[in-house]
């Protein structure tokens, strides 16, 4: 019992420290999405104070660096200016990736074209330039413009 013990203590710090060098990268989307989640499931006399806390989330992440977990696909509107970043789980259509007026050189449309035709699904980088906030036919949704977009599989 003494040696279960002492080997589950030992493995424990592994484990959570393995879980820490992968959260930063994900932490601003992580702490984006669970305001989000407040905002949208929210009762009715508390959506206005988290739309409040998840509007000065957004504010001050801009200017700071996002990256979201695999799960997004380039979308082409009619023509090449409409190009967007979108997602098809239900987990991840909250937010919607549109590209700034630097959009870097991985949002080239060669690239994307390639790559929106074979479905497969993506992680975005990017540093953030704005935000929205949106209500429309898919529910509520946050649309935040990225430059210099990094794509990774």
């Amino acid at each position: 019992m003494k040696c279960f013990m002492i080997s589950l203590m030992l493995v424990i710090p592994l484990i959570s420290s393995a879980e820490e060098r992968k959260a930063p990268e994900l932490d601003a989307f992580h702490r984006l999405h669970s305001l989000f989640v407040k905002w949208d499931d929210g009762f009715f006399g508390s959506r206005g104070c988290h739309e409040r806390a998840l509007r000065a989330s957004l504010t001050e992440l801009i200017g700071g660096q996002i990256t979201t977990p695999a799960g997004y696909f380039p979308v082409f509107p009619r023509g090449q200016a409409g190009r967007v970043f979108d997602s098809r789980h239900r987990l991840y259509s909250w937010l919607v990736i549109h590209p700034g007026r630097n959009p870097g050189k991985t949002f080239e449309a060669s690239a994307t074209v390639r790559q929106w035709r074979t479905g497969e699904e993506y992680s975005v980088s990017g540093k953030v330039v704005r935000w929205r906030l949106g209500r429309d036919t898919r529910g509520r949704t946050v649309n935040l413009w990225l430059d210099e977009i990094t794509v990774f599989d």
